[in-house]
């Protein structure tokens, strides 16, 4: 069995909360001279969590890095390096900082193995590759619709009785997906608030408050329902978003809006009405 050690390099995007994610690893066996580096080919992995990461510099850094080291590592193997290497930190250290702000390594670590080169792709494809190409998949205002709220409606035989309409304002005109109209003109507005990050959340939140807004200068009655689906694990966020659309309502514009667990008692609630006025 053969003694390694390495380390696993990883890209901290905002050094004052210390978030990482691992992007590269350098392993090094000092019996053989193995000493290999390896770093992602793609920045998807970590855009999913850094958002205006750029990927060109960054990809660039890590093919810098992967050559150098694995230079190193050739030249180790040919017995031609004159400066004898003792530990891998010896060599990451000479390639980045140990202070960096973006680049750290991590603490060493060792084991012990047969085959070097078998063990460094499995490290590699284990801490780094993993998730590489794990893609965040979230829902967008239609998927909210088809895939959550769509099936209420369905079941009251409510869906094909609604249409799409465009409300003119003093300024513009705004279109709803599902509308029924009886007196005052109901809207059925599928939104997702499931975003990446909350600032998206939020303007997304301020956007539709503006649109909502203007629907006052409309000369309709409008009653907007907005079937929701709110941010993950922020209950403040979620509160923010709620009190900011439900403040558009006014004199003419009422605006509610529900959750999943509210479709099933809306839909019955629109049957009801439907039963009772026909669309005018």
């Amino acid at each position: 069995m053969k003694a390694y050690q390495y380390q696993v390099l990883h890209y901290v995007h905002d050094h004052l909360t210390g978030e990482f994610v691992n992007v590269g690893i350098v392993l090094f066996e000092p019996e053989t001279r193995f000493l290999r580096a390896a770093m992602l080919t793609r920045t998807q992995r970590v855009a999913q969590f850094f958002a205006g990461v750029d990927g060109r510099r960054l990809l660039s850094v890590l093919r810098h890095l992967e050559a150098a080291i694995n230079a190193r590592g050739q030249a180790l193997q040919e017995q031609l390096d004159l400066a004898p290497v003792t530990s891998v930190e010896q060599v990451t250290q000479a390639f980045v900082e140990a202070n960096d702000a973006a680049w750290q390594w991590s603490a060493v670590k060792r084991g012990l193995t047969l085959f070097p080169e078998s063990t460094f792709q499995g490290l590699f494809e284990r801490l780094v590759l993993r998730y590489a190409d794990v893609t965040v998949s979230r829902p967008s205002d239609e998927d909210v619709w088809k895939q959550t709220y769509k099936k209420y409606f369905d079941q009251y035989k409510l869906t094909a009785k609604l249409y799409p309409r465009t409300i003119a304002t003093a300024h513009d005109a705004i279109q709803f997906h599902q509308t029924y109209q009886n007196g005052a003109l109901h809207c059925y507005e599928a939104l997702t608030f499931d975003l990446e990050r909350p600032e998206t959340v939020k303007a997304k939140a301020y956007k539709w408050f503006g649109m909502l807004s203007e629907l006052r200068t409309s000369a309709e009655k409008v009653h907007i329902h907005l079937l929701t689906a709110p941010p993950a694990h922020d209950a403040e966020l979620w509160e923010f978003v709620q009190q900011k659309l439900k403040s558009a309502s006014g004199n003419n514009v009422q605006v509610d809006v529900l959750r999943e667990v509210d479709a099933e008692q809306e839909a019955r609630r629109l049957k009801h009405y439907v039963d009772n006025h026909p669309a005018t």
